[in-house]
């Protein structure tokens, strides 16, 4: 019955990406934020996640209007987050 109700940290790490590109169903929904509920490990991947989506999204959008050296100091900033993140 635990491996119906609960997903492993792999599969947990796999359906928070897939949920960026392809949407999850109903019940993959419900059995990955059981799984983020109880699994801070896990919750800490999604949030670092949901940075790195955020930060490149604003990079692509800000390429065609933002020099260079704006790119940069956005790449440097993203950079400094996970170093923070991962501490």
């Amino acid at each position: 019955m635990k491996n119906f109700l609960f997903y492993s940290c792999k599969k947990a790490s796999e359906l928070i990406e897939k949920e960026k590109i392809a949407g999850l169903s109903s019940v993959e929904k419900v059995r990955l934020e059981l799984h983020l509920s109880m699994c801070r490990d896990c919750k800490a991947y999604k949030h670092s996640s949901d940075a790195i989506d955020q930060k490149f999204t604003k990079i692509h959008h800000a390429k065609d209007a933002a020099s260079k050296a704006e790119i940069e100091e956005m790449k440097n900033r993203l950079l400094d987050h996970l170093k923070d993140s991962n501490d």
